[in-house]
């Protein structure tokens, strides 16, 4: 389901000629990426609202989110690697 979002989405882009033929898959790529971690998220915040840990998984994203930043990881590793080749 989010493949077909991200690809209706990166085919309307193309279509309104904000992107190249070329770069539809990149985009179509990170679109799906994007809409997947925002229905991830949702997921995380309703079922919190709901159980009354609003408040506290916000701070837990936040503080994970930062943390994750500064740490790096095996992601970081992986994205310099692949932006170096190019």
């Amino acid at each position: 389901m989010t493949e077909y979002i991200a690809n209706m989405l990166t085919k309307n882009m193309y279509m309104d000629g904000l992107i190249k033929e070329s770069e539809e898959s990149i985009y179509s790529y990170s679109i799906q990426l994007i809409v997947e971690k925002i229905i991830g998220f949702s997921a995380i915040y309703m079922i919190a609202l709901f159980q009354g840990y609003f408040f506290e998984t916000v701070l837990f994203t936040i503080s994970l989110s930062n943390l994750r930043k500064c740490t790096g990881g095996i992601m970081q590793t992986v994205l310099e690697a692949v932006l170096l080749e190019r």
